[in-house]
């Protein structure tokens, strides 16, 4: 990764820099599948979540940047199970979206490395990620990163 590039938590000032790569996020996933379409007012929603999660003591959100410019982030929570299970605590990495720009610059990487680095100094020995099955971009990204298949998640859809 370009030593020029800082990967840190999330402040509240960062939220609206967010909006613009969330929105790219999107629209690259809705030419795969169309349930990734953005509301009219996704931005806004959007904000709230990533605000929410800045200030969520289970929440990590890193971003990345050059130069004061956002080139990324990522956002992941730890999730409790019922006490059915032996292990309580795992993780899920919900968000992690890199500008067009900067990708194979090594942000992704970063990112995902140091969001793993800061659950695993929590404590936590599991992390799960969702990724879209038309999305091959992330799925060879996450493999790539140590993750593996775990359980399928099938739908059912009516058309419109």
């Amino acid at each position: 990764m370009d030593q020029s590039i800082t990967i840190r938590p999330a402040t509240e000032s960062d939220v609206a820099a967010t909006i613009p790569l969330w929105a790219e996020f999107l629209d690259f996933h809705s030419t795969r599948d169309s349930w990734f379409t953005r509301s009219d007012r996704g931005g806004e929603y959007w904000a709230a979540f990533v605000r929410e999660r800045v200030f969520d003591p289970k929440s990590i959100v890193l971003v990345a940047e050059c130069e004061g410019e956002m080139l990324g982030y990522s956002i992941g929570t730890i999730n409790s199970r019922p006490p059915t299970y032996a292990e309580l605590q795992y993780a899920t990495i919900t968000d992690l979206a890199v500008s067009t720009a900067a990708r194979r610059l090594g942000v992704g990487a970063g990112l995902a490395s140091e969001m793993i680095h800061l659950l695993r100094s929590r404590g936590i020995n599991r992390i799960e990620i969702g990724v879209a099955t038309t999305n091959e971009i992330s799925m060879a990204f996450w493999r790539k990163m140590g993750f593996l298949p775990f359980m399928e998640k099938c739908v059912s859809c009516t058309d419109k």
